[in-house]
């Protein structure tokens, strides 16, 4: 991760009490929120979040599926399938990312942050699944846990509210 100065630590422990979060090692926090665009002008002195996004992807999936399992038991596979590919989508990570103002926190390259980058959906919900991960490697599972049902309740009330289509352009093409 890049280094923390004193400042970046200050940003990171902003974020941290907005959230209710606590890490004892703000270094995972930084690594989360490094896309790799600013890696990439660093020439390999910084990493990136891309290996946090692959784990956190998999520590989302595993809570989301866990959580409507145990809260939905009318439910058969199918719909279970259909409501946490929603919830767990770039879109719905990005909305939750939006409103806990990644945009603040993340670090992108010059090239990148001139068009936008800290705010574009793709590159907030990785960050979101990178922060997931630097949790659950923190603290461990029920750190995560925690983390990730104090938003998924909501995304998956808005499912099936039909606030939100869980058609996306595949099931649309196919159907």
């Amino acid at each position: 991760a890049p280094l923390l100065s004193k400042e970046r630590e200050r940003e990171l422990l902003s974020f941290t009490k907005d959230n209710n979060l606590h890490f004892n090692n703000l270094r995972l926090l930084n690594l989360a929120f490094t896309h790799t665009s600013y890696a990439n002008e660093h020439k390999g002195a910084v990493d990136n979040n891309e290996r946090l996004e692959f784990l956190g992807d998999a520590v989302l999936g595993m809570i989301t599926a866990e959580y409507l399992f145990s809260s939905f038991d009318r439910f058969h596979e199918g719909k279970f399938s259909k409501i946490k590919s929603v919830v767990v989508s770039e879109q719905s990570l990005s909305e939750v990312a939006s409103a806990m103002h990644f945009e603040r926190y993340l670090l992108v390259g010059h090239g990148e942050f001139s068009q936008g980058g800290t705010r574009k959906k793709a590159i907030q919900a990785d960050a979101m699944e990178a922060v997931i991960a630097a949790l659950y490697l923190d603290q461990g599972l029920e750190a995560a846990k925690n983390f990730v049902l104090s938003f998924i309740p909501v995304q998956v009330d808005k499912v099936l509210k039909n606030q939100v289509s869980y058609k996306d352009y595949k099931t649309v093409l196919q159907e």
